[in-house]
């Protein structure tokens, strides 16, 4: 029978293709020649389930974003400083005003003639959400440290609530931040494919390991069942 003539079996080989093919980097397997054991799949759960989540993890740390904080010095001191005060005073007065930005603060006056003394420390901040320094990201507020002091006074002093600033000469820039989302993919195809490669080695040297173990226990097994007298001929 000729060579030509003899009937192949084209099945073995792999799929005809171009050129390029030659270059493919994933080559594929056949089914028939692929085996699925139970330590596979435990193997492809586990990674499942890792895989979903760092992906989680990492959904969550691109929603909230990053924040950083730079101090900065700042190069002019600014007229105007905005103050939140809510302040009620059990007395009759038409037209109180005091320049306190304490919250929360509650102080009760054991006499007549008592004075509550703040010293403030502010420190200018710029809250900036987003990389674009426009006005609709960017606020300008104060923050501020204090310091109190409270005593009751003579009737020669004057009593009431006293506030001192101290504006400091330092800038701080705080600056929300999101990752772009094709950055945020990139890391999630990063950390799947870590988790892959891990998981792959991981399965390799446990299926090596299993093999070795037994192949050790055969030899084993094998010469504790082996008579004194089979090694006489």
């Amino acid at each position: 029978m000729d060579f030509h003539e003899k009937v192949m079996d084209e099945d073995a080989f792999g799929a005809k293709g171009s050129i390029v093919s030659a270059f493919d980097a994933f080559p594929k397997s056949k089914p028939q020649y692929v085996q699925r054991t139970s330590g596979g799949g435990k193997w492809t759960v586990a990674m499942a389930v890792i895989s979903v989540m760092l992906f989680w993890s990492e959904l969550g740390r691109w929603w909230r974003g990053s924040e950083s904080h730079t101090f900065a010095v700042e190069k002019g001191v600014g007229h105007d400083l905005q103050v939140n005060l809510d302040i009620v005073v059990k007395m009759r007065c038409e037209d109180l005003h005091v320049n306190n930005p304490l919250d929360r603060t509650v102080n009760l006056a054991s006499a007549n003639f008592h004075k509550f003394q703040y010293y403030l420390s502010i420190v200018p901040t710029v809250y900036t959400v987003g990389r674009s320094a426009s006005k609709a990201n960017t606020v300008y507020t104060n923050q501020f440290a204090v310091t109190e002091q409270s005593k009751e006074v003579g009737d020669h002093s004057v009593p009431g609530v006293f506030v001192k600033y101290d504006i400091e000469p330092i800038l701080l820039l705080v600056e929300e931040t999101r990752p772009g989302f094709v950055q945020f993919w990139l890391k999630v195809i990063n950390v799947l494919s870590g988790v892959l490669v891990a998981g792959h080695w991981g399965f390799t040297l446990s299926e090596w390991f299993k093999e070795n173990w037994a192949k050790k226990k055969e030899r084993t097994q094998g010469f504790i069942g082996t008579g004194k007298g089979d090694y006489d001929h």
